[in-house]
């Protein structure tokens, strides 16, 4: 719970003060607004986790915000652990859900 307080507060939520239950009622509202946002459904994941899978595929990327973040750590390795790296993504549209 220590961690997912740090990051709430990293990703500008200053409230440190939030019991653990309120933090994991926090996450569980989060995760339910993730499933109903995603842009790929389960079923649709599976399709093209399987279908990749079947031809052979040696990375299977399922979803924009998959492809923008191969192509973001791909052009720029050393960075991919920085705080301004997870902002210009997010800039760009993607890593909604995530905090």
């Amino acid at each position: 719970m220590a961690r997912v307080r740090k990051r709430l507060v990293e990703s500008g939520m200053p409230r440190a003060d939030l019991s653990d239950d309120q933090l994991r009622t926090i996450m569980h509202q989060m995760a339910i607004g993730f499933r109903d946002a995603a842009p790929v459904t389960a079923a649709q994941a599976a399709t093209i986790i399987l279908d990749g899978v079947r031809s052979g595929a040696w990375r299977i990327l399922v979803g924009d915000d998959a492809q923008a973040l191969d192509r973001a750590v791909r052009a720029s390795p050393e960075t991919a652990y920085d705080r301004s790296f997870v902002d210009a993504l997010r800039e760009q549209g993607y890593l909604r859900g995530s905090f």
